[in-house]
């Protein structure tokens, strides 16, 4: 079963007491804070597209030699520390739970903490969290959505259009069956969707480059509009002028009207449009 390098660490800790995770995990923090106050890397509450590679070339610069990876490793973490800001949020909701923020712990009955089986809740009592504050000028702007709500660039980072390969080791059993299954259905699933985005937005913008260069030959045909009529011998100037006028507001007539083969075909469909009364040419 493959570990991310968090993971590794964190049973290293366990098994040698160390605190080299913590300040690993320190590490990351400031790293995503740093990058969440910059523009160029975060707007309307979103990170934008590559920013986990962003963040890896930024934590090999702090911790050389570390081997870290954009996926798993900061991928599987950050959301970590986004789902225990979410669940802490949602409890902090909760009449009865409260945060003491001395010890960086949550202040509430055991038993009423347990009752509640918050999905992420997993080892948040009794257990210091020290990266509430910072977490929360991280992710706190995304709270507006939803617990629920994925957005656009989790979804492109997984994708993995920053051409960094996932290694998994594969496992026996249902249950891991199970989960590649839902995962590659997920994965189809945003695929179809940015994909119909694409096609749509593509859409839009041809039928918008098709409206600009029609209006554009209409607008050319209309500034010689004048000189065309007015070469058409044997029309009268009052009627030259009263066809302009007509041809100029009737876009329909106006193709008509330079569709027609010769300067006779001209005439008469300009003596028709501005006498319709008239008997029908022979």
């Amino acid at each position: 079963m493959h570990h991310s390098y968090f993971s590794r660490m964190e049973q290293s800790q366990n098994s040698q007491g160390g605190g080299r995770m913590d300040k690993e995990e320190w590490a990351l923090v400031h790293r995503l804070l740093e990058l969440s106050a910059d523009p160029q890397w975060k707007a309307e509450g979103n990170f934008k597209g590559g920013y986990l590679v962003k963040v890896k070339e930024m934590m090999i610069a702090k911790c050389p030699g570390s081997g870290l990876k954009a996926y798993p490793d900061i991928d599987s973490k950050t959301k970590w520390f986004r789902d225990k800001y979410n669940v802490l949020m949602e409890i902090f909701r909760t009449s009865g739970f409260t945060w003491d923020d001395t010890t960086k712990m949550i202040k509430c009955e055991r038993q009423s903490y347990d009752d509640k089986n918050y999905k992420h809740g997993k080892g948040l009592w009794g257990v210091p969290f020290p990266f509430l504050d910072e977490l929360g000028k991280i992710f706190g702007a995304n709270r507006a959505t939803g617990d629920s709500c994925e957005d656009y660039i989790e979804a492109v980072d997984n994708l993995h259009n920053d051409n960094e390969v996932i290694d998994l080791d594969h496992k026996d059993g249902e249950d891991e069956e199970e989960e590649e299954d839902d995962m590659n259905s997920h994965l189809e699933t945003i695929a179809s969707a940015f994909t119909t985005t694409q096609q749509h937005e593509q859409v839009i913008m041809a039928h918008e480059l098709h409206l600009d260069q029609k209006q554009k030959k209409l607008d050319e045909k209309k500034k010689g509009l004048f000189n065309e009529v007015m070469k058409i011998l044997g029309l009268p100037r009052v009627e030259a002028m009263m066809a302009a006028k007509k041809l100029v507001s009737d876009e329909s007539s106006l193709t008509i009207f330079y569709e027609c083969p010769d300067d006779e075909w001209k005439k008469d469909f300009i003596l028709n449009l501005i006498h319709p009364d008239l008997p029908p040419f022979n």
